[in-house]
């Protein structure tokens, strides 16, 4: 994958060639710049390869509507959270499904269930984002990706405003997600503690 600045043609990813097993968690470890936020992008549909072509299910992405694709087959896990200011956390889970015209009521049992399977029971629905720690906003930002329904969770350095302890419960809940829920978790990151919880590392 090539691209320009104004000075020059960048070439971000070069020869990079992955299988990924659905139920599996896969840690894409490399330092700043090595690539890995772009390989997310590729596969979650932002970006289209320069050559090469990302298959999902033995289909192009490329052939695939990619709207379609990114609501329905695949989800982001960004650093910076990404939740909705004047939203609750039940609220910020709640939108995903109304975007998809769940029924409301289906819909906040689903967000319920989703909040509980990243340990946020009761007490925090009501809570803003800014009366959440960065721990709890993670955790919010996942159940928001899970209940979409998504096949594939694609986390971008999900703990890179989180200390260790909170990362380390970040990479056990995706990695805990991956196994009960049989999605498919591709993480990018330079946190090498990744290794611990990781099915297979991939280092750029």
């Amino acid at each position: 994958y090539v691209y320009k600045t104004k000075q020059q043609a960048v070439e971000a990813v070069k020869g990079f060639s992955q299988s990924f097993e659905q139920g599996k968690f896969y840690a894409i470890l490399g330092r700043s710049g090595s690539g890995k936020s772009t390989i997310l992008n590729l596969l979650g549909g932002l970006a289209d390869p320069t050559t090469g072509e990302v298959l999902y299910q033995g289909q192009s992405l490329s052939e695939l509507d990619k709207t379609k694709y990114r609501r329905e087959e695949s989800s982001f896990v960004f650093q910076n959270f990404n939740l909705f200011p004047m939203l609750t956390a039940l609220e910020n889970v709640v939108y995903i499904l109304w975007l998809q015209e769940v029924e409301k009521s289906d819909a906040i049992d689903k967000a319920k269930q989703a909040l509980a399977s990243v340990g946020l029971e009761k007490k925090y629905y009501d809570r803003l984002p800014r009366q959440l720690s960065g721990g709890e906003q993670q955790r919010v930002a996942i159940a928001r990706s899970l209940v979409s329904g998504a096949n594939v969770i694609l986390a971008d350095e999900p703990t890179g405003n989180l200390d260790e302890k909170n990362s380390k419960v970040v990479f056990e809940i995706l990695r805990d997600l991956s196994q009960s829920k049989d999605i498919t978790v591709i993480l990018a990151t330079h946190d090498l503690a990744a290794k611990e919880v990781a099915d297979e590392l991939i280092e750029l």
